[in-house]
């Protein structure tokens, strides 16, 4: 099996986590959501927890996140596609 850079020259992989709803839950249930995740994400605490992981949060709005999925998706989609990746 190749390796990364030797699949895809140049690589940058930032791994990341998100939360998402199901389609269709109505917006006002989005932004609440939202909103409450983003007061822990920026709780010093849980800012502390996250940084000794070696992980780094960036709250979003939901508006903001989908730009950001939609961009990852554009970004790997070629190398998923090429590697015939396929979730289970």
């Amino acid at each position: 099996m190749p390796t990364l850079a030797e699949t895809w020259p140049d690589a940058i992989v930032d791994p990341w986590h998100g939360f998402a709803a199901p389609a269709g839950t109505p917006r006002a249930v989005v932004e609440r959501l939202s909103r409450e995740i983003q007061a822990v994400l920026r709780d010093p605490a849980t800012e502390q927890r996250m940084r000794a992981q070696v992980m780094v949060p960036a709250p979003m709005e939901p508006d903001a996140f989908t730009a950001f999925v939609a961009t990852e998706r554009r970004r790997y989609g070629p190398v998923i596609q090429r590697a015939n990746i396929r979730a289970a």
